[in-house]
């Protein structure tokens, strides 16, 4: 006698395939529309994104030179005349979220620089637009790590304006030239953010405990007043760098996502 199906199991929560520490762990997206998303591992360039450079400026995609999956994006500020405030970014042509109340959302990147004390680089949410590293944007969720420095980083939540900046500790991190450094935040359905900064958060080696040494594990840093107030308006994804210095600098990013819950 056939022997109907049996119902399926549900898990209301979603599945999560990341570590219980790892940025991406309360993210359950087995649902495909259950969160807005943009998630890119630079195959190719998409050919929908919008550069924004000084001078001859270019950001494109590059075979995979670092043992990582799929290719990589590679961003390479003006050479002609190079100047301190050359700078490269990348964006989506039209800002897809929106940070509510109530609602998880999150980013993620791996980048590495050819300069990491001279180049200065914003990577994040914020609106769409031409990106100045003169001041904070005017909403957003991003890091920021000014020129001249390799142990200043910092998460910036902005609303309307008003920045609030917090520290990332120099010990959760390493920045070094031509060395990949995952940088990811997360934003729960209390509003408070999270910020996960280190070596190898996602993927089979070292976190996954198969390898010669496991990173940091779990956020590194929050802000000190929670909840924290929610950027207004929509915002984008944004990749960029600043030279810093009269010398042509690059950027290479191996993947970003962005997400908020529906």
């Amino acid at each position: 006698m056939a022997q109907p199906s049996q119902v399926p199991v549900r898990f209301p929560s979603g599945v999560s395939f990341d570590y219980p520490w790892g940025p991406l762990a309360n993210m359950g997206a087995i649902n495909p529309l259950f969160y807005g998303m943009w998630a890119d591992d630079f195959a190719v360039k998409e050919s929908t994104y919008t550069t924004t450079a000084t001078g001859n400026g270019t950001a494109a995609s590059v075979a995979n030179t670092s043992a990582t999956a799929m290719g990589e994006l590679l961003f390479t500020t003006n050479s002609s005349t190079p100047a301190s405030g050359d700078l490269v970014s990348l964006q989506l042509p039209a800002a897809p979220f929106l940070l509510q109340a109530g609602k998880k959302a999150f980013f993620l990147t791996r980048i590495k620089m050819s300069s990491a004390t001279n180049a200065a680089f914003r990577v994040g949410m914020a609106p769409t637009g031409t990106t100045t590293f003169t001041g904070n944007l005017a909403n957003g969720i991003y890091f920021d790590k000014p020129t001249g420095t390799l142990t200043n980083l910092l998460l910036t939540n902005v609303s309307g304006s008003a920045a609030v900046t917090t520290g990332i500790p120099s010990s959760a991190f390493t920045l070094a030239n031509a060395t990949y450094l995952d940088l990811g935040w997360y934003l729960d359905r209390n509003s408070t953010l999270y910020a996960f900064v280190g070596a190898q958060l996602v993927g089979w080696l070292p976190q996954s405990g198969t390898g010669s040494s496991v990173g940091g594990r779990g956020p590194v840093a929050s802000p000190a007043v929670s909840p924290i107030t929610l950027p207004a308006g929509a915002l984008n994804m944004l990749l960029a760098i600043q030279s810093g210095t009269a010398a042509s600098s690059t950027m290479t990013v191996d993947f970003w996502l962005g997400a908020v819950e529906r």
